[in-house]
């Protein structure tokens, strides 16, 4: 204790003097294509960057910077905190990195300057764009075209006038933001070109950990957006080609005009100056190996110098792929190339046996959007098609597709170590999405950023309950929840209750349809807890009048007189075609309720089964029923949108807008009309009767109606005889007692799927006994 107490006791000890060559701060390297490597950081170098950026005069006093990235990192501790702290700016940090913590901290921190990665401004366009598609096409349309009037007028006029065109689009993100700065990866052009056009001012640098990081800036207002842009004052950079003598270009060099075409040689890019490191922690073999006999850090970037004085990268030499005849590629490059197909979310390439291989990622919501059923088949002609438009040693010629995102960094870039463990793991069939081919992903195979969202209370509830409910599927933060988790728009309502129940966060119907996978949902969730949605599930029950648009609600209203004759009409020709060209014949029809209204729900094994169900109704009582049809079909088109209309069809979103979908089904059965549901939620491909999706068991618990089951006994309508089979009606407490399930609304689904499954065992004497010709 004594000991202690004297320790503690001031002017005991002398005061530490640090010289500028003492270590500051230890920094690891990201590691990305091997063991994370200790770097330390001396006085020195620190206040060479901080005196750096007052010479640039970048920000200015009062300014608020965000900090995107965790401070273990060098680019947003060195350039962004010691930086905003040196100038008297404000540091503004997220509560947590994660999608809606972000956005939160850029409102109300009313950040001016935002420090980020450029996988962090891909989202905010992303975002952007999404908002943008969700108002409509010609909202959309007209986003991308003011856009790129934006670009266009800063590239041939100089003229700044995304802040003033596009000021709505920038205040949803963050009225004051006034610059974005890049850094820790490459900025793509186009991506800059788009944030320009936007109203921002951009910024780039390059750097490394091991030079504290600043090597050359694109300062704001300068759009070279293709470089890493030009060496900052006091660093010297050379570029040592392959064989050859150096080419040493410094600030001082260009200022006299250095860098004449001559001079364009490529090879690695090496530097000197007083923000270069002096050696790796305990590691002289490597230490040793960064530098030259003559003391300058080898950067392992390969790249050349303009005649402009500006620095172009061309990917890390320990990347770079060499081909069997002798061509040398950059990964990098190739992965820029495929990822621009609509149906590749993620590419990362590497070389296996000689070959170039990949491991993609698919875009559920792009494969989606274009109903394309056969992933695989899908991404192999999106392969082929880019690599038509390539030299023949850039095409890829084996690659394997995961679900799971790819391994990267905090800094976006890819661990092509991991890369390619992933690769041969799912080549040689031992898994197919990363972990496994059933189950949830374990934590410790997520990336970081996943780490740190489920580290968020709601978000890991939430995560929980996913995995309870959902044990047999590929469960990880990129499963699609329509194509990998099969949740359609009836589902979301289960889901929701479920999360309010268990998370405590209440889940709009914008939300919803701002969710794509898992990581989404999470995300969504943790910013419903802040309070940024706050509509409950259960008053679309409770009023399903407020959760219905204008444009939605017209499609409930009747049919006006010239509308009803054109559905007479059309309701004749469709009648004859069946009968006559599909010998249409329809078992049971006087099981139809006459007095009462009833749910009719027919199984679903093509795009003709509504004409088919159509012609087995009575028109009477068709004049007096609404049909649950998917916008991705019946709604598609001018023409398809007349005849949903007459045949007073409603707009149904397959995977997403569930509040509205059950409103409008609940707005049709309390006004005492019929409704005709297909419950299995899309068309079966084998023929086979699929399982029930829980919405209809969901309407039925809240609107008890009769359900009337039809089994339409033809996988697709040909020129031959037709057999449609209606059941008998059967009230919602029937089904609930027939049924199996844990709740309500699961057991009813359970025994109107049974129902419809028992009309194809029943006995054809018995069918023919209960015939009636339609």
């Amino acid at each position: 204790t004594n000991s202690w107490h004297r320790l503690m006791q001031p002017g005991d000890l002398p005061a530490a003097e640090p010289t500028p060559e003492d270590t500051a701060l230890l920094f690891y390297t990201s590691g990305t294509t091997g063991m994370p490597k200790g770097v330390p950081l001396s006085h020195r170098n620190l206040i060479f960057q901080i005196e750096t950026l007052r010479s640039l005069d970048l920000v200015s006093e009062g300014e608020r910077i965000l900090l995107t990235l965790p401070l273990h990192h060098v680019y947003p501790f060195s350039i962004g905190l010691l930086g905003g702290l040196a100038f008297r700016c404000t540091a503004v940090i997220p509560r947590a990195l994660t999608g809606p913590e972000i956005v939160r901290a850029i409102r109300y921190g009313a950040v001016t300057t935002i420090i980020g990665v450029p996988r962090l401004f891909e989202v905010f366009l992303s975002g952007m764009l999404v908002r943008a598609r969700s108002r409509g096409r010609v909202h959309i349309a007209v986003f991308k075209a003011v856009l790129a009037l934006n670009a266009h007028c800063r590239r041939w006029f100089g003229v700044r006038v995304g802040s003033i065109l596009l000021g709505r689009v920038r205040r949803e993100l963050g009225a004051e933001i006034r610059m974005v700065v890049s850094g820790g990866a490459a900025l793509d052009e186009e991506l800059a070109i788009k944030m320009d056009a936007l109203g921002w001012s951009v910024a780039s640098g390059y750097g490394l950990t091991e030079t504290a990081p600043l090597l050359a800036l694109l300062p704001p207002g300068d759009r070279a957006f293709s470089t890493a842009g030009k060496p900052v004052r006091g660093v010297e950079l050379r570029i040592v080609p392959v064989r050859g003598e150096p080419v040493v270009t410094s600030e001082s060099d260009l200022s006299r005009g250095a860098g004449d075409s001559e001079d364009k040689a490529t090879g690695e890019v090496q530097v000197r100056g007083p923000g270069v490191f002096s050696g790796y922690l305990n590691l002289p073999d490597k230490t040793a190996a960064a530098f030259t006999d003559d003391g300058w850090f080898r950067t392992e970037d390969l790249g050349f110098i303009d005649e402009h004085g500006y620095l172009h990268l061309l990917g890390r030499r320990s990347t770079l792929i060499v081909t069997t005849v002798g061509e040398n590629i950059q990964p990098e490059f190739l992965e820029s190339q495929y990822a621009g197909a609509a149906l590749i979310r993620e590419i990362g390439v590497l070389q296996q046996d000689r070959q170039l291989c990949a491991v993609i990622v698919p875009d559920h919501k792009a494969l989606r959007d274009q109903g394309a059923a056969d992933v695989e088949g899908a991404i192999r002609r999106a392969v082929l098609d880019v690599g038509t438009g390539l030299p023949s040693h850039h095409r890829i010629a084996r690659y394997v597709i995961s679900r799971d995102a790819l391994p990267r960094t905090r800094l976006g870039k890819i661990r092509r170590a991991e890369l390619e463990r992933r690769f041969l793991d799912i080549d040689s069939g031992r898994r197919t999405t990363g972990r496994g081919l059933t189950g949830p992903m374990p934590l410790e195979e997520m990336s970081d950023d996943d780490r740190a969202l489920l580290d968020e209370p709601v978000a890991r509830a939430v995560w929980d309950l996913l995995c309870e409910r959902y044990p047999d599927r590929a469960l990880s933060p990129d499963a699609s929840l329509a194509v990998d988790l099969g949740i359609d728009s009836m589902e979301w309502i289960n889901l929701t209750l479920d999360i309010r129940q268990r998370a405590g966060a209440e889940m709009t119907e914008e939300a919803t349809a701002r969710v794509e996978t898992v990581r989404d949902l999470l995300n969504e969730g943790v910013a419903a807890e802040t309070g940024a949605l706050t509509e409950g599930v259960e008053r679309v029950f409770e009023d399903p009048q407020r959760f219905v648009s204008d444009e939605q609600r017209r499609w409930l209203r009747p049919l006006r007189r010239s509308e009803e004759l054109w559905a007479q009409a059309l309701y004749a020709l469709n009648k004859f075609a069946m009968r006559h060209l599909f010998h249409l014949e329809v078992i049971g029809q006087e099981n139809l309720p006459r007095e009462e209204n009833f749910i009719l729900v027919p199984n679903h094994m093509s795009v003709l089964d509504p004409f088919v169900v159509a012609a087995a109704v009575d028109f009477e009582r068709l004049r007096r029923t609404s049909w649950a049809g998917w916008t991705g079909l019946a709604f598609a088109n001018r023409l398809f949108r007349f005849v949903s209309r007459i045949a007073q069809a409603l707009p149904i979103e397959q995977d997403r807008a569930a509040f509205s979908s059950v409103a409008m089904s609940l707005i049709v059965l309390g006004e005492g009309r019929n409704l005709i549901w297909f419950p299995e939620g899309g068309r079966s491909r084998d023929g086979r009767l699929q399982r029930f999706r829980t919405g209809i068991g969901q309407i039925l618990c809240h609107c008890p109606t009769r359900t009337v089951p039809m089994l339409i006994g033809t996988r697709f309508p040909r020129f031959r005889r037709l057999r449609v089979t209606i059941g008998k009606a059967l009230a919602p407490g029937e089904l609930e007692r027939m049924g199996r399930g844990t709740s309500p609304e699961e057991r009813m689904t359970n025994a109107l799927h049974d129902a419809v499954a028992a009309l194809k065992e029943e006995p054809i004497m018995t069918q023919v006994n209960r015939r009636c010709q339609p």
